[in-house]
């Protein structure tokens, strides 16, 4: 499973997450506040798709990243997962990321509109998608 999330730092914020899972499927969990009903959209992926994303992972060296990178001043946290038999990663930027991180969260969120298009333009999420 891959996931990307975005994570507020002001409180009761609500969060915008993207599942790709190996089952198939992308999942796409949005909430307007910490504690409201999340709203969810799942969609058929191709496996293929998420195995092609797990090599663009490798290019860049997304497993040779820092766990954790810290901004000066609180903001949006931005999150990227892997969960797999042989392996897992969690990196975590606060506000924006380093050209390897923002390649793979581009191709993350291009892999995810293969299966739901309102990923990009922001026409699903509030924060995630291009500027």
């Amino acid at each position: 499973e891959v996931m990307y999330g975005l994570y507020s730092s002001k409180t009761g914020a609500g969060v915008e997450e993207i599942y790709l899972r190996g089952t198939g499927k992308v999942v796409l969990k949005r909430t307007a506040s910490y504690d409201a009903t999340p709203e969810l959209i799942e969609k058929p992926l191709d496996v293929s798709v998420l195995l092609r994303l797990l090599e663009l992972f490798e290019d860049q060296r997304f497993f040779g990243l820092e766990d954790t990178y810290y901004a000066d001043r609180p903001g949006l946290r931005r999150i990227v997962s892997i969960s797999a038999p042989t392996k897992s990663k969690k990196v975590a930027f606060d506000n924006v990321g380093n050209a390897q991180f923002e390649r793979v969260v581009s191709a993350l969120l291009f892999a995810a509109s293969l299966s739901e298009p309102r990923v990009s333009g922001r026409r699903f999420f509030q924060l995630m998608g291009p500027s």
